[in-house]
């Protein structure tokens, strides 16, 4: 980050903020941190009389029996022993308050040598609501596991979960490649303007945001104009090091993030994540206009969905991809086996290559000799393609969308080339199979201008969130439509076969 006003940005400021240790709390809980094993509080939450009735000084470097009692203590402590928080989550409790009981969830889990201890008031109102849109779980998930395509899914998503939380507006948010996001499903109220089908940039969701979206499958904030809650010590004498807060509900969250939703008019927000495969898929946003308080039983309601809807994603993908790779190697592949000049087969025979995978174009190239069929660049093109693809990489299956972005030369090939999927089946032979897909112009709806704005505090620059959601149209050009996994597989289905004849 520059100095002054005129210097340049660090546009990586974002993405190097510290959100796992922010050294603040939000405020609809009290949080208590002790050494691993021990019993001593040895770090809390400023707030501690929305609890317990009675200020900080008085908690840290108390005994937990000191605020639960012996029994609750000694439960609390055996559950850390015995490692099982997660399926005892929460423990509903009840500790004095100004001499009155009062009735809390208390939260469990252990992290960097902390046992943390999270306590959430719970009302009788948030308790029935809970209790009645708990019910919905069973029927949500009936509906969501007998989803037959991706769109009945996110259909059955966004319903579900709003008849369980409320929340005014839930969508479905899908990264692509590149990390973009796009609404692909929206459920909202009548008056609401629609997100539907808008893209949003990667820069939005900074990537250490995405590795706490991936450890963590619900992320809640019931007030976004929250004042944060200080951590007494910030620095834990024991512990001797900023406390990571990776998997507290409580965790403070960025300054930026809730200034980015108060942008949006959001007064509540929860995230629940879709991960398929380590990778974070997507997430269900929801969105309220004002606070909105949710018990943890009704969130973990919401994870269990979340958890149910990444299973069911990966096997609809699985599904159809499946049926995909199965169709073209019982078909294509067989003819191929029955043919003796393999070059001229590949692009002759019934199914075509450009049957076997979609594409616009494709080549074979072996030895001096360059077979096409439909739209490709001409043969001296081709070489040029694959000497700077293929030829300069180990993998075995080369696929790009942009391939301007990897071959200057490449800018003048858009209505031919734009995309290209490739292997060599054997360099002994210089025999090579390549598709082409030509440029599929796009107009991408983006809600609002996808940079984030700079802003000078009075002492530098600042990367802030955006202000503005309205409707920035952008067209994207020398970009293919883009290679599918199934085809990716095909052709490595393809090459192996080659390779395997003599």
């Amino acid at each position: 980050m520059s100095k002054g006003a005129t210097g340049a940005v660090d546009v990586s400021e974002c993405a190097r903020e510290p959100i796992h240790v922010p050294g603040y709390c939000q405020p609809f809980g009290v949080l208590l941190a002790m050494q691993a094993g021990q019993e001593r509080i040895s770090q809390i939450s400023k707030n501690t009389e929305l609890v317990f009735g009675v200020g900080p000084a008085e908690v840290v470097g108390r005994k937990l029996a000191d605020f639960f009692g012996d029994s609750n203590a000694s439960k609390i402590s055996e559950i850390f022993k015995a490692g099982n928080w997660k399926e005892i989550n929460p423990l509903r409790l009840i500790v004095a308050r100004g001499g009155e009981g009062v009735a809390v969830d208390v939260i469990l889990h252990r992290y960097d040598g902390l046992d943390f201890v999270e306590v959430e008031p719970v009302s009788a109102e948030s308790e029935d609501r809970a209790s009645r849109s708990f019910h919905l779980l069973h029927s949500a998930l009936t509906r969501l596991q007998t989803s037959m395509n991706a769109a009945e899914l996110w259909a059955a998503v966004v319903t579900e979960v709003q008849r369980i939380t409320g929340y005014d507006r839930v969508m479905v948010y899908k990264f692509d490649r590149d990390d973009h996001g796009s609404v692909v499903a929206e459920q909202k109220q009548e008056h609401q303007e629609s997100f539907l089908g808008l893209h949003y940039p990667a820069s939005d969701i900074p990537e250490q945001a995405r590795r706490l979206y991936r450890l963590n499958w619900v992320r809640y904030i019931p007030d976004v104009h929250y004042k944060p809650v200080d951590l007494i010590p910030v620095v834990d004498d024991d512990h001797k090091r900023l406390t990571d807060m990776t998997h507290c509900v409580l965790r403070s969250v960025s300054p930026v993030h809730c200034e980015y939703l108060h942008n949006m008019g959001v007064g509540a927000s929860m995230s629940v994540s879709i991960v398929c495969d380590h990778r974070l898929w997507g997430l269900i946003a929801c969105h309220h206009g004002t606070p909105r308080h949710l018990p943890y039983k009704l969130r973990l309601a919401c994870e269990q969905l979340g958890q149910v809807v990444s299973l069911r994603i990966t096997a609809i993908e699985e599904t159809e991809d499946s049926v995909y790779t199965n169709r073209l190697q019982s078909q294509f592949l067989a003819e191929l086996s029955k043919s003796g000049d393999i070059a001229t087969a590949l692009v002759s025979q019934t199914p075509t290559l450009l049957e076997f995978i979609h594409a616009t174009g494709a080549a074979v190239c072996s030895g001096e000799k360059t077979l096409t069929m439909g739209r490709t660049p001409n043969e001296s093109q081709i070489r040029m393609i694959l000497e700077s693809t293929l030829f300069r990489v180990s993998a075995p299956i080369f696929a790009t969308d942009r391939l301007q972005d990897r071959i200057f030369e490449a800018s003048e090939l858009t209505g031919t080339a734009s995309g290209v999927l490739c292997f060599t089946a054997s360099r002994v032979r210089d025999f090579h199979v390549i598709w082409f897909r030509t440029e599929q112009v796009q107009e991408v709806s983006w809600a609002g201008e996808p940079t984030k704005p700079v802003e000078f505090d009075g002492v530098r620059l600042r990367l802030g969130p955006r202000r503005s959601f309205e409707v920035w149209k952008q067209e994207v050009r020398g970009k293919s439509q883009a290679w599918r996994p199934a085809e990716i597989e095909a052709a490595a289905e393809l090459r192996s076969r080659l390779m395997s004849l003599p």
